[in-house]
């Protein structure tokens, strides 16, 4: 399958490359990009483990959004996005729900493999906001939605490990400290996000505390054990309270962000 990889990959640069081209020689372009990617993807899916897939396919999204930054063509980008998507399909439908065996090492469970597929596409950002500098720095004609996309990899590259560290809480953790899981990350995105600079990392930082606040009032204390309750009471004070202290001892810099 590698070679047939590299035939694709050929074909798709020898049309790239040539000056005399139509709208039929671009589709086939794009084409055979999508075919080498494939094909390799495909070589992955059936050469792993099953449990390894996920961390597979998130190496491959690191290599993908290498090459949309150094060779700068946007269908690397797409290809990219579109792996994050199944990457995190896959971690979430396969490595979340199902079920453990019993004597399963540790280097194929759920934590190990859920957790470095996360690595891995939190590692890709300073790709994704490299790639954005330097989309910022070029006229795209495209699509307004497919402009916005291009112009905000980062944007897939957070939001999809984010998505999965939230159902992993809530698979992982039983019923009554699924809050303060939520709440230790929603305080950790709030805390990244002030690091990076990126309106969108906070928002979704301070809404996943929202939201462990209305599941408090509205699950949490009726249901959640005394001492599950008291544990999750501290914890998401504790988060407020700090939250509440960088937006007063950061302010003019929060304030940028909006």
């Amino acid at each position: 399958m590698l070679p047939l990889a590299a035939v694709y990959a050929w074909v798709y640069q020898r049309l790239f490359a040539s000056e005399q081209s139509d709208r039929v020689d671009r589709i086939a372009e794009t084409a055979s990009a999508w075919f080498a990617l494939g094909t390799v993807a495909t070589l992955l899916y059936f050469s792993l483990r099953p449990a390894w897939v996920s961390i597979g396919a998130a190496v491959l999204s690191i290599a993908l959004l290498l090459l949309a930054r150094v060779l700068q063509r946007s269908v690397f980008s797409d290809q990219a996005f579109a792996i994050i998507a199944m990457t995190a399909g896959r971690a979430i439908a396969f490595n979340v729900f199902s079920m453990e065996p019993l004597a399963a090492k540790f280097w194929e469970g759920r934590l190990f493999t859920v957790g470095i597929t996360c690595v891995l596409l939190l590692a890709a950002l300073p790709i994704a906001f490299s790639i954005r500098r330097q989309q910022s720095e070029a006229s795209i004609e495209e699509p307004a939605w497919r402009n916005f996309i291009l112009r905000r990899p980062e944007q897939m590259v957070f939001f999809a490990p984010l998505a999965i560290l939230i159902v992993l809480i809530a698979v992982q953790l039983r019923a009554g400290m699924i809050t303060v899981g939520w709440s230790a990350l929603g305080l950790l995105t709030f805390l990244f996000a002030l690091a990076v600079g990126e309106r969108s990392f906070r928002l979704s930082g301070l809404g996943l505390l929202l939201v462990c606040v209305g599941k408090i009032i509205a699950v949490d204390i009726w249901h959640a054990s005394p001492t599950d309750r008291y544990v999750t009471l501290i914890v998401m004070g504790a988060a407020l309270l700090l939250v509440s202290f960088l937006y007063s001892r950061y302010r003019e810099t929060i304030l940028e962000l909006l």
